[in-house]
């Protein structure tokens, strides 16, 4: 049940995200992401 409760929570900022906000938590987030990898593997 609890898994159930973290992929909902999940799925609805993902939906809050595209919908409301356009985007622009997951393109930071995987910005961000990229950047540090690229930081960390020289």
């Amino acid at each position: 049940m609890r898994y159930v409760i973290v992929i909902m929570c999940g799925a609805l900022f993902l939906v809050w995200d595209v919908f409301y906000n356009h985007g622009n938590a997951i393109g930071t987030t995987v910005t961000e992401v990229h950047r540090v990898v690229r930081m960390v593997t020289g």
